[in-house]
Parts: C-alpha cells; structure tokens; sequence
C-alpha cells in the first residue's frame, strides 16, 4: 500500500508540474505574440518616419532649387549646417534632427523588444523540451500501470464464485476509482464523465451499435445532478472525455446536427460489472483504483 501511495504522490506531482509548464507555455506563447505585434507597429512608425524624412529632403531640395532657402545665424554660406537652414520661417535642420533623433530612438526600442522576443522564444523551447520530458514520463508511467493492469483482478461475488475483472480503457479506470479519490484524481468534467459512464444504461438508450446518448439528453442528466443549467462547452468537453477516455469502444458521431457518444455493447457489460463489483467489495474497489492512482491525464 505504501508503493502505491508513494507512485500516486509522484504521479499527481507530476501532474502538477506538467499543468504549470503547460500554463506558463501559454502565457509565454501570448508574450511573443504581443511582442511581435508591437514590433510590427514601432516598424510602421519607423517607415512613417522614414517616409516623413523623405517628405522633407524633397521640399529642402525644392525649395532650394527655387531659391527659397535662408540660411540664419551664420556669417558664411560656407560654414552653414543643417540646424542654419529655415524655409518659410520653418527651423528644417531642427525638425530633420528631431525626427531623427526620434527614429534612432524607435529603432533602438524595436532591438530591445527583438532581444525581448528572442529571450522568450529560447524559454519557450526550453519550456517545451520540459513539457516533452514530462509527457514521455507519464506515457512511461501509464505503460507500466497498464500493464500491471493487463492480468485481471479475482473479485468474490456473492455466489463465492471469481471473476475477473480486466481494466482496459482509461474509462474504465476512472469508472474504478473510489469516490474519496475523484477530488484529487479528476477534474470537474473528468468527474462528469464518470458520473455518466458508471450508470451509462440508466442515461443512454440502447440502439444497434450498443448504447447512444446525445447531446441534449447529456445536458439535461447533467443538468440534474448539479442542480442547475450546464454550458453547451461544458456539455462538449464532456462528450470528448468519454470519446477519448472509452478508445476503440465508444465513439463520438454526429448525425441530423446532433452530437452522440455511443458506447459499445462490450464497454457497457465491463462498466456494469465494475459497478456491481464496487457495490460488493468497497476494499477490492480500493485496491483496484490504487493500481490507478495518477493514470487520468486530461484538461477541463
């Protein structure tokens, strides 16, 4: 028991961390792309500025050319700079300065947040190289569960007799777990999922390929057990847990616009006996989810 305790600490640590890199990757992804539009808006204002400096040079030179340019507080017309040169009353070496002193100011921001940017891209990476590590190890972890998991567990019925009962799908595994685990192992619309596969014949109907439940009747179980209305997104997160947590035995379709989980005939009867099983030996079940402990990987 205390191996088990021990992996589950491990699993759930793990869970963690990979839930606050997965998050930290967002808020990074959100950075670069804010950067990235702000470098593409101070580029704009550095072409507008180079266009304003072109606007410039080409009426100097006109009015040059028509003999309207002064030159102020200089002696000799050879020893004029820019900051002499005043076209109808209008200090043009001063504005042509200011400009560019505005432009090298620009450029030098858009290098700071292009450094900025490249910081942020090389913690991403690094962030997503972390993310791979912890992926493969739970993928690692969930092999090893999985195949602890593959010789089945001998329950007692009430006829003395053993059966086994074999968990192959992650549904499965989450259907096993205690209720004293769902707030530490599930999220909300894992532990909605559940509640929808451990009684799935009371809430589906029963049609040629095993049992269906669309998406209107999801809502309104839902609806019930929480006591007041359910989201539409809630309702396809939901839908989407069972369709990938059930693999090969359940299947998410749409049909006349309606959306519909449909479980096979084989996952029901394995769901059904895993509620019987449970009702017969609450130690069993706990054995059982122990084996589990940390194996539900998902986002609400």
């Amino acid at each position: 028991m205390s191996t088990h305790s021990s992996r589950g600490h491990s699993d759930s640590s793990a869970e963690g961390d990979l839930q606050a890199i997965t998050e930290r990757l967002a808020d990074l992804e959100a950075t670069v792309e804010h950067l990235q539009a702000e470098n593409e808006r101070l580029r704009e204002q550095l072409a507008e500025k180079d266009a304003q400096l072109d606007a410039y040079e080409a009426r100097l030179d006109a009015y040059e050319a028509r003999q309207h340019v002064e030159l102020r507080d200089v002696e000799d017309d050879a020893d004029a700079a820019l900051e002499h040169i005043w076209i109808a009353d209008q200090p043009v070496g001063r504005l042509l300065d200011s400009s560019s002193k505005r432009a090298k100011t620009l450029s030098s921001r858009v290098d700071d947040l292009e450094t900025e940017s490249q910081t942020c891209r090389d913690e991403l990476e690094e962030y997503r190289e972390q993310n791979e590590k912890g992926k493969a190890d739970i993928r690692r972890w969930v092999a090893d569960l999985e195949d602890s998991l593959g010789e089945a567990t001998s329950i007692e019925t009430e006829g003395s007799a053993t059966r086994s009962a074999s968990l192959s799908t992650p549904l499965e595994r989450i259907v096993a777990l205690p209720d004293t685990m769902i707030d530490e192992e599930l999220t909300a619309n894992q532990e909605r999922a559940r509640f929808i596969a451990t009684d799935v014949t009371d809430y589906a109907r029963k049609v040629p390929a095993g049992f269906m439940i669309d998406s209107s009747s999801l809502r309104r179980v839902l609806a019930a057990k929480e006591d007041g209305s359910v989201h539409t997104e809630t309702v396809s997160r939901v839908m989407e847990f069972l369709d990938r947590f059930g693999e090969d035995d359940v299947e998410l379709v749409k049909r006349r616009g309606t959306r519909r989980v449909v479980f096979s005939p084989r996952l029901v009867e394995r769901l059904g006996r895993l509620g019987r099983l449970g009702a017969q030996s609450q130690t069993a079940e706990t054995d059982v989810a122990g084996e589990n402990h940390g194996v539900v990987i998902g986002s609400t």
